[in-house]
């Protein structure tokens, strides 16, 4: 059973604390949030947390 404000066993904090490559592991089987996961990691951005603003990237 899931608790309000957890996502498959997760906190949402936990959730904001994965990289974009823990995520798209995690969220593998939610097609509409793997997608755009995916898409990143193909762009070489699985680094950032998901939680991290987009301001505090590099390059």
């Amino acid at each position: 059973m899931n608790r309000v404000g957890s996502i498959n066993g997760r906190s949402i904090a936990e959730v904001l604390q994965m990289t974009v490559d823990q995520a798209d592991a995690f969220f593998m089987e939610e097609d509409a949030i793997a997608r755009p996961l995916h898409l990143l990691q193909q762009i070489s951005l699985g680094y950032p947390m998901l939680g991290q603003p987009a301001t505090e990237l590099s390059g």
